[in-house]
């Protein structure tokens, strides 16, 4: 009975250091891969993502989280900017309440059912149900499905590819505005991007807008790029 319950326990300890063992090795290798993609990532001159064909090449102190990238490119990445100058801002220096002088934004594919799709059929359909409030050179309605949100399209029709949504005046500790822009007018191989800040730039809305399309611009790899690094590499090889 003795010999029995001896390896009873031997066996149930064996278990458990081996479960320990497998368990640390587990921790240690995902460190490992964990580390290796920080590394990766600070070593990047750009991080490279494509977007409806298009690909963007995007300095990495534009990007906070590591998560969803695989060496120097990336699915998709959420960037942040300072407001007015869109030059890099860390996360350490927006830690202030609210998102202050910080916009956040996404480039991604435009379809007929994506979100910022949607939001532009949600807006036509506003001037049939309300006359809508006037706010310096933006049109405002209150949202029929929320009294926290509102909604807001630029007067003129020059400024037909950009809309946003608000939070109201106490609704949140600090109200911030989501907008989306249409950056190219075909909606089966294009692009847009959506993006937040603070709704005390919300009469800044233009200047955010134009210069978030430059940023995005500047990001983007041209044919005159390619054919000029191309020309380059074969320089190179000669």
């Amino acid at each position: 009975m003795r010999l029995n319950a001896f390896k009873k326990w031997a066996l149930i300890i064996a278990g458990f250091i081996g479960v320990s063992l497998l368990l640390g090795f587990l921790l240690l290798l995902g460190m490992y891969y964990l580390t290796r993609s920080v590394q990766h990532y600070s070593a990047c001159e750009v991080i490279e993502f494509t977007v409806a064909g298009d690909t963007f090449r995007v300095p990495p102190n534009y990007i906070w989280s590591t998560r969803g990238l695989m060496g120097c490119k990336a699915e998709g990445v959420n960037l942040h900017a300072a407001y007015p100058d869109m030059l890099p801002i860390t996360k350490e220096e927006s830690a202030s309440p609210g998102l202050g002088i910080e916009i956040t934004f996404v480039i991604g594919e435009r379809g007929p059912n994506s979100v910022g799709a949607r939001a532009f059929a949600e807006q036509q359909g506003f001037w049939k149900r309300a006359q809508p409030e006037v706010f310096h050179d933006l049109w405002i309605w209150t949202s029929s499905v929320s009294e926290d949100r509102l909604y807001v399209m630029p007067k003129s029709e020059v400024y037909d590819k950009v809309n946003f949504s608000c939070s109201t005046d106490g609704s949140v500790p600090y109200p911030s505005c989501r907008g989306f822009y249409n950056y190219s007018d075909d909606i089966y191989f294009s692009f847009s991007f959506s993006f937040s800040f603070s709704k005390d730039y919300l009469t800044d809305w233009q200047l955010i807008t134009d210069r978030l399309a430059a940023l995005v611009d500047k990001f983007k790899v041209t044919d005159d790029l390619i054919k000029e690094e191309k020309e380059e590499n074969n320089a190179v090889k000669q």
